[in-house]
This record gives structure tokens, sequence and C-alpha cells, in this order.
């Protein structure tokens, strides 16, 4: 497993450890938005590889559970290719009625 599969791993299950209720679709929803737009105003050029790799387990994390709510099944082995994976549960939450290139006003 990539080390970004295995953080994001940890940090998964640390999140739903943390849970202690089932969040409104419309709060994960927000938290997908927010947190893709936060990974879109990461400069290539800043050199601040934390923050990037933040901004990537943030987006994850709120995809993840955005697709957990909606019945959409997630494998974490699979973000060995965080990109592959990502635009999958993407297109995954567009077949459910969920487009985040609509609904994200800079995506």
């Amino acid at each position: 497993m990539s080390m970004y599969a295995e953080l994001l791993t940890m940090s998964y299950r640390q999140a739903r450890s943390e849970s202690g209720r089932t969040p409104k679709i419309a709060n994960l929803l927000a938290d997908v938005i927010s947190s893709r737009q936060r990974l879109d105003e990461i400069p290539v050029t800043s050199g601040g590889a934390s923050d990037d790799l933040a901004a990537n387990i943030d987006y994850d994390l709120a995809l993840l559970a955005l697709c957990n709510a909606r019945g959409i099944l997630v494998d974490l082995a699979r973000f060995e290719r965080p990109l592959a994976e990502r635009a999958r549960l993407e297109h995954e939450l567009a077949a459910h009625g969920i487009d985040l290139d609509e609904l994200d006003p800079i995506g």
C-alpha cells in the first residue's frame, strides 16, 4: 500500500471512530465542496508539501464520508492511485445525482 493510502486509511479510521452521529447529506456535501476549493487553491509552486498533503487528505476524507452516506462502496486500498480513485468516486456521485463540478463554483 502506498504511503498516501496508508495515511488516508489511518485518518479515515480516526475520523470514523471520533464521529458520534450521522451527519446530514447537506453538511457532508458542504464539506466536500469547501475541501475541494481548498485543494484547488494550493499553488503548484507553493513548496508546502505538508499543506498539499493535508488538503488532499481532507478532500478525500470528505469525499469518502459523502460516498458512504449515499451508499457508494469505497475501498481505501484503491487510493493506491489517488487521482484515479477520486475520479471514480466523483463519477459515482454524479451517477447518484451529485455532480460536484456543477455544485462547485470554482470547479
